[in-house]
């Protein structure tokens, strides 16, 4: 809900030892820890879930939500370079106009590198079963799942707008949104990021002031 986050949940293809394989799981997703774990960028040495990765480059392994807002704070309030803001917007027919940013002077990367861009397609909540091999279940809401990661271009740090066609967007149950991350490899910083919903948000409407 914090409009100055994006905030993913990127599903990958397993649960644990008791539980039977995750239905929403993604090969991206579970490449993408993969990545994380083999960059050096994770805590623990095993490969565990639930994990949570900041920037793409502070990890959390816990289930405590108040450990893990405590350090977004703190990533948050000492970090000097803070992701570049990819502006997206919608276009004519199904399409998403996603503009890279240009790199300011005291942005700390290396352009002789090549960056990648990501586009990922995301449903607001999913409602899931979990059926352990006991048969013992448990419902689950999930927010912000990740249902597709796509490359779509590369980034020099130069501006420019690409385009982009998707799927129209499905509405009811299945609204969600589109969310672009530049870094340059999976298990990296996350130099640049930017998102867009698939509908309008409502605001509260002003009252008219009374006459005196």
């Amino acid at each position: 809900k914090d409009p100055n986050v994006i905030a993913l949940s990127c599903h990958v293809q397993y649960w644990d030892k008791n539980t039977l394989a995750n239905p929403t799981g993604l090969e991206a997703c579970t490449y993408r820890q993969w990545a994380y774990q083999s960059s050096g960028r994770m805590d623990q040495a095993e490969v565990k879930i639930p994990y949570m990765v900041i920037d793409g480059n502070e990890s959390v392994f816990t289930g405590r939500a108040e450990t893990f807002y405590s350090r977004v704070n703190s990533v948050r309030g000492r970090s000097l370079r803070l992701p570049l803001w990819v502006d997206m917007k919608w276009g004519d027919e199904n399409k998403v106009l996603v503009t890279l940013p240009d790199v300011p002077r005291n942005f700390n990367i290396n352009l002789r590198d090549s960056f990648s861009v990501w586009l990922i397609r995301y449903e607001d909540f999913i409602i899931q079963k979990i059926r352990n091999k006991k048969g013992k279940e448990r419902v689950l809401r999930f927010s912000n799942v990740v249902r597709k990661a796509k490359h779509i271009a590369k980034w020099h740090g130069e501006a420019r707008t690409i385009e982009v066609a998707v799927q129209a967007p499905p509405g009811g149950n299945k609204k969600g949104g589109y969310a672009v991350l530049i870094h340059s490899t999976n298990g990296s910083d996350i130099y640049a990021a930017g998102k867009l919903i698939d509908y309008e948000v409502e605001t509260e409407k002003k009252k008219p002031k009374e006459s005196p």
